[in-house]
């Protein structure tokens, strides 16, 4: 993705349409943007335009679970604004007696998530979005051109049990030890493990990471997750050899500082689920040998998939702020763990070459990534920044595309029926 700003536009008709070919995103400006205006703008005449509208002065309250939920749920998007507070906007700007349906130009310079043009959708109403930011504009495009949902689960199929080709299998063969023949079988051998309780075979669901710090008072080296947290003398974690010793007891001077020099990021939990017979199969653990022995062997492989090698923006954010390079954060690949990373080649490498990977991808990919904070009340990522917080988690990627991938059929079959013609074209 180009860190240079590029202005991205894309059109959508009025007109309605049943399923067709998934258009792939395409960046750059649009050039028949002033024909589209020119077809669906009404010149305005101060004269004789009977046009009279009051500003819209009510409050809006819109539930996020508005239904369809699943259209608002669909892409991960900082500052988001709700499709159906949008839709009353159009409503009032454009009624019917003035527009009818399939008429009035709807206009979003800074589209961000594409809702403006979800809400024209469900108005049947000609729109154009413009946004700077290539993200922004790859979402909104696949907010505007949905899928075929038979297409796109017969895609994610052929995705996952296509055969590799004999040169990959030999690869693979090479690097792990093991038959390797499709995507499906290579995300299992990533994350396998065993199960404690039957022995038996299991697949690893998230491992939990926690930056190591050094105890001010006992210079012992703790995992700040093992370190019990304590509202008095000061709110925070305390060295837990510390207060072990002192019958729980905290002092100030066994405050843990996360501010503090980084001893480096280890394994503390693992969440598996086992693919035996126990009850219930997930489960949870301290890091065993197979845990850290799986971990080991692919820190020490070649991924055998092409990944962005480029460096990290060299930012305020991320140089001085944040302070990445400290956390071993020197390219955009150290955004991840080795095993996510490979992951997500793995599947980018697979993907259809009908274009609809894009769709099948749009699972917010910083939800994998070292950015995800680990909390027992549940965790996210820390919205508009480069944050590695010091307790992290590695979430295993398959089961959050097959989410996404619902998501999307289900987005599809609300807007499929609805959908305008969008184009995208390039600089």
């Amino acid at each position: 993705m180009s860190h240079t700003p590029r202005q991205l536009t894309f059109r959508a008709t009025g007109t309605t349409s049943t399923h067709s070919r998934y258009k792939p995103f395409v960046p750059g400006p649009n050039p028949e943007l002033a024909d589209f205006i020119a077809r669906h703008a009404t010149p305005y005449d101060p004269e004789n335009d009977p046009y009279d509208v009051p500003a819209f002065d009510r409050d809006l309250v819109v539930d996020k679970a508005h239904p369809p939920k699943a259209i608002y749920d669909m892409h991960t998007y900082w500052s988001k604004k709700h499709w159906a507070a949008i839709r009353e906007y159009i409503r009032h700007y454009l009624p019917e007696k003035y527009y009818p349906r399939g008429t009035g130009l709807v206009l979003d310079c800074f589209s961000g998530s594409g809702m403006t043009g979800v809400a024209a959708m469900m108005e049947n109403r000609p729109c154009v979005l413009i946004d700077a930011s290539p993200a922004a504009a790859f979402i909104s495009h696949c907010y505007t051109h949905p899928v075929d949902p038979n297409e796109l689960r017969e895609a994610y199929d052929r995705m996952m049990t296509e055969p590799y080709p004999p040169e990959l299998q030999r690869k693979l063969k090479t690097i792990t030890g093991c038959e390797i023949r499709n995507l499906q079988q290579e995300l299992e051998w990533l994350y396998e493990t065993r199960c404690d309780r039957c022995r038996g075979p299991a697949t690893t669901e998230y491992v939990v990471y926690s930056e190591r710090f050094q105890c001010p008072n006992c210079a012992k080296i703790v995992a700040l997750y093992d370190c019990p947290e304590f509202k008095e003398p000061k709110k925070g974690r305390y060295c837990p050899h510390c207060t072990e010793r002192h019958h729980g007891e905290p002092h100030k001077d066994w405050l843990i500082s996360t501010r503090s020099r980084k001893f480096g990021s280890v394994p503390v939990l693992v969440s598996y689920k086992c693919l035996g017979k126990c009850k219930p199969a997930r489960y949870q653990r301290r890091p065993n040998r197979h845990d850290l022995a799986k971990i080991e062997q692919i820190e020490k492989a070649e991924i055998p998939h092409w990944y962005p090698d480029r460096e990290m923006i060299a930012g305020w954010e991320t140089r001085y702020k944040r302070r990445l390079d400290l956390q071993g954060v020197l390219k955009v690949a150290d955004l991840y763990t080795r095993r996510n990373l490979w992951a997500l080649a793995a599947v980018v490498a697979a993907l259809p070459e009908n274009k609809l990977g894009a769709a099948l991808v749009n699972m917010a990919g910083s939800n994998v990534s070292r950015m995800r904070q680990f909390r027992t009340a549940g965790g996210g990522v820390a919205k508009g920044t480069y944050y590695i917080p010091p307790v992290n988690r590695e979430d295993e990627p398959l089961d959050l595309i097959r989410k996404k991938l619902m998501n999307i059929v289900d987005v599809s079959r609300c807007l499929s029926p609805i959908a305008h013609l969008v184009l995208l074209s390039p600089a």
